[in-house]
């Protein structure tokens, strides 16, 4: 393993090649500990291990997470909210009358999705904030699918997809449009129309497909209002600009994801949310086929040769410029479409102060304080 215990607070980890991030990812969550004595899988059980600031006080998974102060934190002083209670709440609009009630003190993310019409009414408030996160929504193909196993197609559907119409109009987040993986890249033109027509043209023609209405595509989806909307204005992009009979498919959450991870789909639009900076972690999902976070069924050997490359590389311009490459080379196989990325939209008490919220979704109300009292909770 390459880790040694050299005292109780003490570790050493020794790496087999060099990690510019590894000290970022012992700070998130995937890294924290959990003591040896403690059965591996709590799913079924009533006993949450907990560490960190506040621990597990009550977990109702159709009501509420209940936290409260951990006193053998060790900045425990420093923690101002003896508990934290964390609303479920299944409906988003009974989610926005709460907050207008006072009952709860935040409203959206990285807890739950503002619905569209709230977004509208609460923009300009003092209470309502926006910022980039570093998610983009991709609509992930299945490159076993006897029309998408084409490359050309996959290509013909990235550049006929009308992006900044889709964030100008449907959009109400301040969302942009996705270019690439990460916004920093810009792999391709949007709404390239004539390359599109031209690429599908040659794709179908090697599928022995003449005519585009022969090459129906379903889309799968969360079936959540922008979503929806979404898959509609892609369905009438396609349908439009390429000829491509389209078929929507909105499933529940549970249902859409469970399609993908079996390979029961078409094209299936998710969300990718970075956990690190580092934009390697987001291009190395699709270096294997058998990686449960790869749905397209995808894997190129000379992808896998720059992810291996980049992997054992020091920061630097060298490793910057593989890494573009490497993502340049992604977007010209195209197992996976990018389209927007998202933004975190929230509103909350302007009497809570000295949180945490970055642009990887993470929230921290370890040093979180609301007024003048002592004490107070959530």
């Amino acid at each position: 393993m390459g880790v040694t215990a050299l005292a109780p607070d003490v570790l050493r980890v020794e790496l087999a090649y060099p990690n510019p991030d590894f000290l970022h990812l012992t700070s998130t969550p995937l890294y924290s500990p959990v003591p040896m004595h403690c059965p591996e899988d709590l799913s079924q059980g009533s006993e949450w291990v907990s560490n960190g600031p506040f621990v597990v006080e009550k977990w109702d998974p159709s009501h509420q997470l209940v936290l409260k102060k951990n006193p053998l934190y060790w900045r425990e002083e420093d923690v101002f909210f003896d508990q934290i209670k964390i609303a479920i709440v299944a409906d988003a609009q009974t989610h926005v009358g709460l907050y207008e009630k006072g009952e709860i003190d935040w409203l959206g993310k990285p807890f739950a999705k503002l619905p569209l019409d709230a977004i509208e009414s609460l923009k300009g408030g003092k209470e309502f904030h926006m910022m980039p996160e570093r998610a983009v929504y991709l609509y992930y193909l299945n490159t076993r699918h006897p029309i998408l196993k084409n490359e050309k197609v996959r290509r013909a559907l990235a550049l006929g997809l009308n992006r900044s119409d889709i964030a100008s109009h449907l959009l109400k987040e301040g969302e942009q449009p996705a270019l690439s993986l990460h916004a920093a890249q810009k792999a391709f033109e949007d709404a390239s129309l004539l390359s599109a027509r031209t690429l599908l043209k040659e794709g179908l023609e090697e599928l022995s497909i003449q005519d585009p209405k022969e090459a129906p595509l379903a889309i799968h989806y969360c079936n959540i209002e922008v979503n929806h909307r979404l898959a509609q204005a892609v369905k009438d992009d396609w349908e439009r600009s390429l000829g491509l009979p389209i078929e929507l498919k909105p499933q529940e959450w549970t249902q859409c994801y469970a399609s993908l991870m079996r390979g029961d789909f078409c094209l299936g639009g998710l969300s990718w949310h970075s956990r690190i900076r580092d934009p390697f972690y987001d291009l190395e999902v699709f270096r294997s086929a058998d990686d449960a976070r790869n749905p397209t069924g995808w894997e190129d050997p000379h992808y896998q040769s720059l992810c291996e490359q980049i992997e054992r590389m020091e920061a630097g311009k060298k490793r910057e410029a593989l890494v573009k490459e490497a993502e340049e080379y992604l977007m010209k196989r195209m197992p996976a479409i990018p389209v927007y990325f998202l933004t975190l939209s929230y509103a909350h008490d302007p009497d809570l102060t000295n949180f945490y919220l970055s642009d990887l979704n993470e929230i921290d109300f370890s040093f979180a304080r609301r007024g003048s009292a002592p004490h107070a909770q959530q």
